[in-house]
């Protein structure tokens, strides 16, 4: 959970500078977001997603350990990690999926009338599921996400504990040094992944929109209409979280493991 909160509080602004810069343009000749535009109110939607990510973050880990020393005996340490994480990620993501696609359509929204606290009354008045058709609306993505974070977390605990035997120390620094590293791979790898999520997660709320549920169709859709570069959109702000995240979220872990 400590991780979780840090986390989000820390990388917010870059994650919805990554958002944003991931949107299709609505006119192919011009940009979708002047630089004005790009840099402001970046911690639009962090309200809602800080107050579900840290009891999701809490639950991924303790699913994540509790089954990989169950299974590490049995079948390894790298199958036991990637097993885990595979098993941990339903349970994660029921709990955070509300709270992702609320914060994806407040960052992509360049403007609420009434301001800041408009925009909020407006993100709480989301998760409302009395309302038709919500629920239903708040998982929207929820596949489609699964199937991003798996090879993501998967890809970034395995290269950590490849590397992590090279380094025996317990050393807070170590750990961030390596988590940055394992966190780099993984987000340059899924990119594609990521940009077709968050393609599905903006759409429209009503549910007429040519990105449904279906992370491969999406990206195919994004190849055909905006070629390969349409894939690595953001690219650049993801390396850049992901040096960060990484170091946060492994060296928090190995002090809270202690």
């Amino acid at each position: 959970s400590a991780v979780a909160f840090t986390k989000q509080a820390i990388l917010h602004p870059i994650d919805t500078i990554k958002v944003r810069i991931q949107q299709a343009k609505e006119d192919p000749s011009k940009p979708q977001w002047t630089r004005q535009e790009l840099f402001k109110s970046l911690y639009k939607g962090f309200l809602v997603p800080v107050t579900f990510h840290t009891p999701a973050g809490g639950l991924f880990f303790a699913a994540k350990d509790a089954v990989k020393s169950e299974l590490k005996p049995k079948i390894g340490n790298a199958m036991s990690t990637v097993v885990a994480i595979f098993i941990a990620q339903f349970p994660y993501w029921i709990v955070r999926q509300p709270s992702e696609i609320i914060k994806v359509r407040s960052q992509v929204e360049k403007a609420v009338e009434g301001g800041r606290m408009a925009a909020i009354r407006q993100e709480l008045s989301e998760l409302d599921i009395r309302k038709p058709d919500r629920l239903k609306g708040l998982f929207l993505g929820y596949w489609s996400n699964i199937a991003y974070a798996f090879p993501a977390d998967a890809t970034k605990f395995v290269t950590y504990d490849v590397l992590k035997p090279y380094f025996p120390k317990k050393d807070p620094l170590i750990s961030a040094a390596l988590g940055s590293i394992a966190s780099a791979v993984a987000q340059i790898a899924t990119t594609p992944l990521d940009v077709g999520r968050n393609r599905i997660m903006s759409s429209s709320k009503d549910g007429s929109t040519a990105y449904k549920d279906d992370i491969v169709g999406a990206c195919r859709k994004i190849l055909a209409e905006e070629g390969v570069s349409g894939l690595f959109l953001g690219i650049t702000p993801r390396i850049g979280r992901a040096i960060v995240s990484g170091a946060i979220q492994f060296a928090t872990y190995e002090i809270v493991k202690k």
